[in-house]
């Protein structure tokens, strides 16, 4: 959560979403991820969770594709953890 307020408050600031912060929180993020459904025995939703952050990272991606100078890949990396 810390994570996503810094880069929140980063891409107000400056439009700049910084490697630094986008990285480890999704690394934090999936690490999370997949504690929880061990904890619960919920492999089936975080199949779906794994899912739907690759369905964002694709849109972003391929919004950054469409207009290179538009969308940094930064945030590409970061439709992942939001998906």
């Amino acid at each position: 959560m810390a994570g996503l307020v810094a880069l929140a408050a980063c891409d107000l600031e400056g439009l700049v979403l910084p490697k630094q912060i986008v990285y480890p929180t999704g690394a934090v993020a999936g690490v999370l991820l997949v504690a929880g459904a061990a904890a619960g025995d919920q492999w089936g939703r975080l199949g779906v969770a794994a899912a739907c952050g690759a369905v964002a990272w694709t849109t972003f991606v391929c919004l950054h594709l469409v207009n290179l100078r538009g969308l940094g890949f930064a945030r590409c990396w970061a439709g992942g953890p939001r998906g």
